[in-house]
């Protein structure tokens, strides 16, 4: 499992270790919730939202127990993405949140730089100084440090390749 904020190289990152571990990967919120991610984000109470995410969770869950049958997974965001984003943005998230999921085997926050960030949503997300990314730093700084709260193996994704980063975690899971 890999988490993090947005920005910090999670997708590279995820894809590339299940490459190299011939593992198969996994994003959430599953596919057959995607179709309403934005319209949620965008309309939707922080209760609601919460809910929403929680529930795909629930499915990706399923799917995942149901891949590990044939192989292990890398998983792109997952329980811990949904609880410190909300938190962050100030919904006051019942803990422990008891759910009834697959628990991952290891868990990692993929961080990076701020300038590294940012300059990652310039250029693959096509951010701008002003928009929702940008105005958003304050609450990706406090759900960083939500991230940070739960004791996770940190792996710096700073360097545009993300080989590095897969090497720090393959060492970490060699030990």
């Amino acid at each position: 499992m890999l988490e993090g904020i947005t920005g910090s190289g999670k997708t590279a990152l995820s894809q590339r270790l299940a490459e190299r571990i011939g593992a198969t990967y996994y994003a959430t919120p599953p596919e057959c919730l995607k179709h309403l991610r934005a319209r949620v984000d965008a309309e939707a109470s922080l209760e609601e939202r919460f809910l929403f995410y929680v529930s795909g969770i629930m499915v990706a869950s399923e799917e995942i127990r149901r891949l590990l049958t044939t192989g292990p997974v890398v998983c792109d965001k997952y329980v811990l993405t949904t609880i410190c984003y909300h938190t962050a943005m100030g919904l006051a998230v019942p803990a422990p949140l008891h759910l009834r999921h697959i628990s991952p085997d290891f868990t990692f926050l993929v961080t990076c730089g701020e300038n590294v960030r940012m300059d990652r949503l310039r250029r693959y997300r096509g951010m701008k100084d002003g928009d929702s990314h940008h105005n958003r730093q304050p609450m990706e700084r406090r759900c960083l440090t939500e991230f940070r709260s739960c004791g996770l193996v940190e792996i710096d994704n700073s360097t545009d390749d993300p080989e590095v980063a897969v090497g720090a975690i393959l060492s970490f899971l060699r030990r």
